[in-house]
């Protein structure tokens, strides 16, 4: 059984790993490119979050990891770990949507991550946050996110400091696997994000039926569909274990609970 990932440039694989050690053949191939913003105006954004975070009441909120690199990325590593660590000791906090972005919180500094006690998506986010008084949220964005978790936050009397720091677009060369996709090579794709399935869709068009998609969370399974893609597996979380599962029960024609 052969199975594609769709990549971001330059990001660690946990999934090949999950899956290789299930004896899955993997082919792994970016068909995205993460990068922190290159317009003149984004570092003054991102230092505009940092400083946001000087308040008692802030909340550094983390839907990706690429945020925080970005940030790093805009202004240096150790402005980014500075304002963390200060804002920590000023009583700032922090929560993640998924283990990737707690990690990237942590290590930049943060003491204590809230993250949603089940699946990895910006509602359950926003579910592990409600128990939680409005304060500040500070958003680190990419410029293809969505509204849901800031809108939502304003909705319930949070003050919402939201920047685009990284961007998230398709390589501009057509990546060898899509064609191979297109073809109907591959048992399974993985489609991790909205980019990713939009990625699939401008670089190999129409995906063979034969070929089970599995998307990362439900988010990533709407964007799939609404561009045609039939998804045949939505994991149940982010964490690699769970795709690969996820991947063997769509491979074995059984469907997820």
């Amino acid at each position: 059984m052969n199975v594609l990932l769709v990549r971001a440039d330059g990001t660690p694989d946990e999934d090949a790993h999950a899956l290789r050690a299930r004896g899955i053949d993997v082919t792994a191939e970016p068909f995205i490119v993460v990068a922190a913003a290159r317009d003149p105006g984004a570092p003054t954004r991102a230092r505009r979050l940092l400083d946001a975070l000087a308040g008692p009441d802030a909340w550094l909120i983390a839907t990706s990891a690429a945020g925080l690199r970005a940030l790093a990325s805009l202004v240096g590593h150790d402005a980014v770990s500075g304002a963390v660590q200060g804002a920590a000791a000023n009583g700032a906090r922090f929560a993640a949507v998924g283990p990737a972005s707690a990690r990237a919180l942590r290590e930049a500094g943060a003491p204590e991550v809230v993250q949603p006690t089940a699946g990895h998506t910006a509602s359950a986010l926003l579910a592990a946050l409600r128990p939680f008084s409005p304060a500040t949220a500070v958003l680190p964005r990419s410029s293809a996110g969505d509204e849901l978790l800031p809108r939502t936050l304003g909705a319930r009397g949070w003050s919402v400091v939201a920047e685009v720091v990284y961007d998230t677009t398709p390589v501009d060369v057509r990546p060898a696997a899509a064609g191979r996709l297109a073809q109907g090579a591959f048992d399974a794709l993985v489609l991790r994000s909205p980019s990713a399935a939009r990625a699939v869709a401008r670089h190999a068009g129409r995906i063979p039926a034969r070929t089970k998609v599995i998307a990362g969370g439900p988010t990533t399974a709407l964007a799939a569909r609404r561009l045609g893609i039939a998804v045949a597996a939505v994991a149940p979380d982010s964490r690699a274990a769970s795709i690969a599962a996820s991947v063997i029960e769509a491979l074995h024609g059984r469907d997820l609970p």
